[in-house]
């Protein structure tokens, strides 16, 4: 049996999820390339996939690693496989010139688990309930074409462009390539879903991917040119699936909701990025990665650049490579979605 046989295998055991959206993740997402795994006794007893991403942050766009399909074989648990598997894969990113690694906890008790590694909760998205009452107070478009696009024909040319362009208009966000985008429309037809584009004369200006969810209707994600569009649109679905509310997922605009976590990989390449994108920030810290040794040591930060190195005479503040991601991230929490979580 192959490795890729075996980690489907340990999928199917360790999971809930339907045959068919197995068979979609290990056709369109998986890849040995991609994939770590730990053998015990002549199998595969815990292996993760370290999907390939790109993130806007500081005004760059960087190279992540989003970590899925963490999982152990339940007979080899709490003996510290998945840690040191997690270990290895973070030492190997490091090689390959990734920034960061992201993930999802299932639960608090995995957010815990995961802090040990270094992971920090600085990944955001906001799940807002909307209802008719909501809508109509809101100054509504009109003059706007409404179509369901066909999920098993090709898409209009101009979606992904649009779907693209308004994801990049955020600070701060977790990126999807045009092939991401078929993954990510596959699942939504798999799960019986609907896009919805929103056209002004020729001109497409928003989009919604739709999933009714019993009397809800659940917003997987919305993307307009505008306020008043978005607003019309919703209208629209609310009608469209006659329910009385719509569960909408968007980037938190003020409160800032924990979704996701970030672990930092290159450490001084992160602190060049941010420092380039905060020329007043100063600080000088003594950095400890119990993973990555190479990220130990002193740093400081001033005037725009980042500087590695001991000085004599800086005061250096001692610094887990967790505690760095949470100091740097604040205020600039990327937006994370659609990671077929």
């Amino acid at each position: 049996m192959t490795v890729k046989e075996q980690v489907k295998q340990l999928w199917k055991l360790c999971f809930n999820d339907s045959d068919a959206f197995i068979d979609l993740y290990f056709r369109m997402r998986y890849s040995d390339r991609i994939n770590s795994y730990t053998e015990q006794d002549g199998k595969v007893v815990a292996a993760f996939q370290r999907v390939p991403y790109w993130m806007k942050l500081f005004n760059r766009v960087l190279p992540v690693a989003y970590i899925s399909g963490a999982c152990t074989h339940p007979d080899y648990r709490k003996r510290g496989i998945m840690r040191n598997l997690l270990a290895d894969a973070h030492r190997l990113m490091f090689s390959e010139g990734v920034m960061a690694s992201i993930l999802i906890p299932a639960n608090k008790g995995l957010e815990t688990y995961y802090n040990r590694s270094g992971y920090v909760s600085r990944l955001q998205r906001e799940v807002l309930l909307l209802t008719l009452d909501n809508l109509q107070l809101a100054n509504v478009a009109s003059g706007l074409v409404f179509r369901d696009v066909s999920l098993s024909d090709d898409l209009p040319e101009e979606v992904f462009p649009f779907f693209s362009r308004e994801l990049d208009a955020c600070s701060a966000v977790v990126l999807h390539t045009s092939e991401d985008f078929k993954v990510i429309l596959a699942d939504l037809q798999l799960a019986g879903g609907q896009l919805w584009t929103v056209y002004n004369g020729e001109s497409l200006v928003g989009l919604a991917l739709c999933l009714k969810e019993r009397d809800r209707l659940c917003v997987k994600e919305i993307l307009c040119a505008d306020g008043e569009t978005k607003a019309a649109l919703l209208l629209f679905l609310l009608h469209q699936y006659e329910v009385e509310q719509i569960e909408c997922v968007r980037c938190a605009t003020h409160t800032v909701h924990p979704f996701g976590m970030i672990r930092i990989v290159h450490a001084e390449a992160f602190l060049r990025c941010y420092a380039q994108y905060h020329p007043e920030k100063a600080f000088c810290i003594k950095l400890t990665d119990d993973e990555i040794s190479s990220n130990c040591g002193y740093y400081t930060v001033s005037d725009g650049v980042c500087r590695r190195g001991y000085r004599f005479g800086q005061l250096y503040r001692p610094c887990s490579v967790g505690e760095l991601a949470d100091w740097l991230l604040a205020g600039d929490e990327p937006y994370m979605n659609l990671m077929l979580d």
